[in-house]
Formats: structure tokens, C-alpha cells, sequence
């Protein structure tokens, strides 16, 4: 039983976690995401839809993160360029995207919120020869999939961008002092947006995960706030 719930919790850590991460780095950049959840919903949807059609969850996962990506690029857009205020612009978009796939799930499949598509390449579950075997660590460390791993892992890779590489000093800079950095000719903005897009990635592979990692299956209410947790 406590090995089920210590399975259970790194799992469901996982799309939190990758979210997160993004909205980090975003944070650092200058630009508080509140959308967040509208790209892990986005990332969900056409990383189930890659995983039924390619039969290839890779493919999938790339697809989720272009989508997020582009989706935190319009967004960034929004606020960099346009001048809008984060908050709204990210409340927006949640409420837009939301309508956005029950319309698409209506006029393209006939669904009214599920959507359940055969052959769905489903994420691969790691086993650890030996590890698997040991009480407790075994459900802590063995039988997740390369996501899950790949999270956890950016978590010291993050500490280690954001403190000792000469990008995440700039990004540092463009978030604490836009006008310092621009004086020592730095671009900011596009910083930011870069930044922006990265988390936007990241939530639509937290995303995919609900859906081809968790369930196998869309519903548009997958997320289930998780964007605004992280």
C-alpha cells in the first residue's frame, strides 16, 4: 500500500514539476506565466493525437512541447511587444484555449469533452533490474518512464543554467534590471520571450504526460488546475 502511494506521488509530481521548472525560468525572465495550464491542455490534446497517429510517443512528446512553445511565444508577444498586463493576458489565454479544444473536440470528433483514440503510443515504463525489488526505493526509484526521469533531472541542470552559464546570467539580468541590461546591450525583451517559450514547451510536455503517460486518454479537464499549481 505505501508502496503504491510512493509510486503514485513521483508520478503525479512529474507534469507538475516539468511546468514548474518552465515557469521558473519565465519567473527569472521577468514575466509571471499565468497561462500556464492553457498550454499544458494544448500539450495534452496533440500529444495524444501524435501518440494515436505516429504510433511514436517521441514524436509526440516533440509535438506537445512545439505546441506549448508556440503558444508561450503569442502569449510573450502579447506582453513584451504589445505592453498587455501578464495576469490578464494569462487568464485569457486559459479561458480562450479551454474553448478553443471543446470546439475542436466537437467539430473534429464529435467528443463533448473525453477523447479516447485508438493506438496510443503510450510512455515506456523503466524497470531497474535489482532496484525493482527492494522495498520502497524500488517504488521510489523503478518503473517510470523517461519523462519522469528527464524532470528530476532538470532540476539540478536548472540551479546550474541559471547560476553558471553566461545565458542565465543575462536572463537574470533581463528580468531583474531591463534597463541595465539593455544599456549593456542586451536584448531584454526577446529574453523574456525566449523564456516564455521555454516554459511554454515545458508545461506542453507536462501535459502530454496526463495524457499519453497517465491515462491515455483527453479530457478537457485533464490538467485540473496543475498549471496553476506549479
Amino acid at each position: 500500500m505505501i508502496e503504491n502511494v510512493l509510486h503514485a506521488a513521483i508520478v503525479m509530481t512529474t507534469p507538475v514539476l516539468l511546468a514548474a521548472l518552465g515557469g521558473l525560468i519565465n519567473r527569472i525572465g521577468g514575466i509571471v506565466n499565468i497561462g500556464l495550464d492553457s498550454m499544458m491542455l494544448a500539450g495534452a490534446l496533440f500529444g495524444l493525437i501524435l501518440a494515436s497517429q505516429t504510433g511514436s510517443w517521441g514524436l509526440a512528446l516533440a509535438g506537445s512541447a512545439v505546441v506549448g512553445g508556440v503558444l508561450g511565444l503569442v502569449m510573450s508577444l502579447c506582453v513584451t511587444r504589445l505592453r498587455a498586463d501578464e495576469i490578464v493576458v494569462g487568464l485569457g489565454f486559459n479561458i480562450l484555449v479551454a474553448g478553443l479544444v471543446r470546439f475542436f473536440l466537437k467539430s473534429a470528433y464529435g467528443s463533448s469533452g473525453t477523447l479516447s483514440l485508438p493506438d496510443v503510443a503510450r510512455l515506456p515504463r523503466i524497470e531497474i533490474p535489482v532496484v525493482a525489488d527492494v522495498p520502497y526505493l524500488g517504488a521510489i526509484l523503478s518503473g517510470h518512464d523517461p519523462l519522469t526521469w528527464a524532470a528530476w533531472l532538470m532540476v539540478p541542470v536548472t540551479v546550474w543554467f541559471l547560476r553558471s552559464t553566461r545565458l542565465g546570467l543575462r536572463l537574470r539580468a533581463a528580468g531583474a534590471a531591463p534597463q541595465a541590461a539593455r544599456a549593456l546591450g542586451l536584448a531584454p525583451l526577446t529574453l523574456r520571450d525566449a523564456s516564455t517559450v521555454f516554459a511554454g514547451a515545458m508545461a506542453g510536455l507536462g501535459g502530454a504526460y496526463l495524457s499519453i503517460g497517465v491515462v491515455g486518454i483527453f479530457n478537457e479537464g485533464i490538467t485540473a488546475g496543475r498549471g496553476f499549481i506549479a
